[in-house]
């Protein structure tokens, strides 16, 4: 018998996807709900963050780091009880214990990560809007001084890690570094804006010049709409 001739099973199945699609209802909706996170694509061309992030740099520290991680942890979670929860839920169901360590550096890192390229843009940049800008300004009295303290604070971070705006649950905006995986959202913390200082985010473009890295990323690519939309909606 050919193998390759499709089965009337296979026919069967074919079909009634085709007649969702064509309904408009989402491919596979009733499977994804209870699935392991999926990174989602990044919201712009790989190309399009150069010279300050170079295509190469992306297609590794996207494609083989970022997409790593949300492999690793959906083989990890595979039937278990995490599978059927929100990444930020798996994060905190085992920040805290050894058992789960695996788990959580997995999941920290995947949604650190997408969280990361969600707040980039091409031609990004300048001064933060609206209430944000406001607010930061109030703090730092001035968006050079602001810039200082982030990028110290990046510098500071030893070994791997990555520097952070949050926001506290008085409403205080500050700037804090983590290393590893660990992420604000298991400190009582909001995160609205952060930058990768794992060597992987910047090496093939800076070598060890992570101070030249962040400067760029706040110079060329820091999407400060996004960042003023999570700052207003929490």
């Amino acid at each position: 018998m050919d193998e390759t001739k499709l089965t009337r099973r296979d026919m069967l199945r074919a079909t009634a996807m085709m007649s969702l699609a064509l309904a408009g209802a989402p491919l596979f909706s009733a499977v994804e709900a209870h699935a392991a996170p999926k990174a989602p694509q990044l919201p712009y061309a790989k190309g399009s963050l150069a010279p300050a992030i170079s295509q190469k740099t992306l297609d590794f520290h996207y494609g083989k780091h970022t997409l790593g991680y949300y492999s690793k942890l959906a083989a990890l979670i595979s039937g278990t009880k995490y599978a059927k929860m929100p990444l930020e839920d798996i994060i905190r169901s085992t920040a805290s214990n050894k058992s789960t360590r695996s788990i959580y550096n997995n999941a920290a890192q995947a949604w650190n990560h997408t969280f990361y390229w969600q707040g980039l843009k091409a031609k990004g940049g300048g001064m933060p809007p609206d209430a944000f800008g406001a607010d930061l300004m109030e703090t730092y009295s001035t968006l050079a001084h602001f810039q200082d303290v982030f990028i110290a604070t990046a510098a500071s971070v030893f070994g791997s890690g990555w520097a952070w705006i949050v926001k506290d649950k008085a409403g205080k905006i500050d700037i804090i570094g983590t290393q590893g995986a660990d992420t604000p959202l298991t400190m009582n913390k909001t995160p609205l804006f952060v930058v990768d200082v794992w060597e992987h985010a910047y090496y093939l473009d800076y070598q060890n010049r992570r101070s030249d890295y962040v400067q760029a990323i706040f110079y060329y690519l820091a999407n400060w709409d996004v960042v003023s939309k999570r700052y207003n909606a929490k």
